[in-house]
């Protein structure tokens, strides 16, 4: 009888058990989703740089297979991010549409960026490749400025980009516009995570808090020594960029292109050279190569950074960030070109 109760009395806990972590399952899911329900009932009130630039990629970044290239822009779709709209062409550029083939007697030039290149918090006619192609028509000249820049792009991943979709537009020049975090590896994206981030609201907001509050009680924390850190010599990423940009060169050699290397500064202290390590590295891979070098340090000096950015948050150029680079850029560009 004392066995059949012990039997019982396990039985009964084990139940208890299953019981209790089935409603503790459960509580946990609603709790997401009441979380989840509230993150976005409130986002356009939480809505800051980090979180637009995450919907960004949610909504508008493709998965791809190739370890090169693990992401692209969606074709055809569109959205309203940090105040500005965000359109994708067929070939998933912000840009308008363009014929693979080469209208007779056109110059084509191919921007190749991250988002600074593809105009992050700027309209796009306000764009610096859309600033430079209005230029060079208003002079008389019939070229085309496609715009292939795509957000948070390394010099791997653009290489990579343009051997896929820039050369077959069949471009006379390439402008790669280089800013001072295209060092950074190369991301890689799971299925299930990909996944998550692009359908959950509330990660996002966690994500934010969690780097607000790191940025806040570590010190050490800051552009300057992260920067530091990506151009150490031997870093494994900054190699590989750089083998990347080499490639880049050859390739626009051996098919008889233009290109022109362009350092995007940091603006938030163009007189800190931590901030400008990048500019540093450009230069001195375009010398080693013997290729076209812009930087616009020199074209931004004289403007405070709030006369540049798009947000004391958001270092991005604004429109007069851009249009101060693209008048830099035609300069240089009109010397290459007087040079063929």
């Amino acid at each position: 009888m004392a066995c059949i109760m012990f039997a019982f009395e396990k039985s009964l806990r084990v139940k208890r058990s299953i019981v209790n972590a089935g409603l503790t399952v459960i509580a946990a899911g609603c709790s997401l989703l009441l979380g989840e329900i509230a993150a976005r009932a409130l986002y356009p009130f939480l809505a800051d740089y980090n979180l637009e630039m995450w919907r960004y990629g949610a909504e508008l970044k493709e998965r791809l297979p190739d370890p090169r290239l693990p992401f692209h822009h969606y074709p055809n779709r569109g959205g309203t991010y940090y105040g500005v709209e965000i359109k994708t062409n067929s070939f998933g550029f912000r840009d308008r549409e363009y014929s693979l083939t080469k209208p007779p007697g056109v110059y084509r030039i191919v921007t190749l960026g991250d988002s600074m290149t593809m105009g992050w918090g700027v309209p796009l006619d306000k764009t610096y490749a859309k600033v430079l192609e209005q230029r060079w028509n208003d002079a008389g000249r019939r070229i085309e400025v496609i715009n292939l820049g795509i957000g948070n792009y390394n010099s791997v991943m653009e290489t990579a980009l343009f051997q896929k979709k820039g050369l077959p537009l069949q471009p006379d020049m390439v402008i790669v516009g280089y800013y001072v975090n295209d060092a950074e590896p190369t991301p890689v994206f799971s299925r299930w995570g990909r996944a998550i981030r692009a359908h959950t609201y509330l990660g996002a907001v966690i994500f934010d808090i969690h780097a607000r509050i790191r940025a806040f009680l570590d010190p050490r924390f800051d552009c300057g020594a992260y920067y530091q850190a990506l151009y150490r010599n031997g870093a494994p990423a900054l190699e590989s960029n750089r083998k990347a940009l080499e490639t880049l060169i050859d390739l626009c050699r051996e098919k008889g292109i233009s290109l022109l290397l362009v350092n995007i500064p940091d603006i938030r202290d163009l007189a800190n050279p931590e901030l400008q390590v990048g500019g540093r590295f450009l230069r001195e891979v375009a010398a080693t190569a013997n290729a076209p070098f812009l930087d616009l340090w020199d074209a931004l000096q004289g403007h405070p950074p709030s006369d540049l950015w798009v947000s004391p948050s958001d270092p991005h150029l604004n429109a007069l960030g851009h249009a101060l680079a693209a008048a830099a850029i035609f300069e240089k560009t009109e010397r290459i070109l007087s040079d063929r």
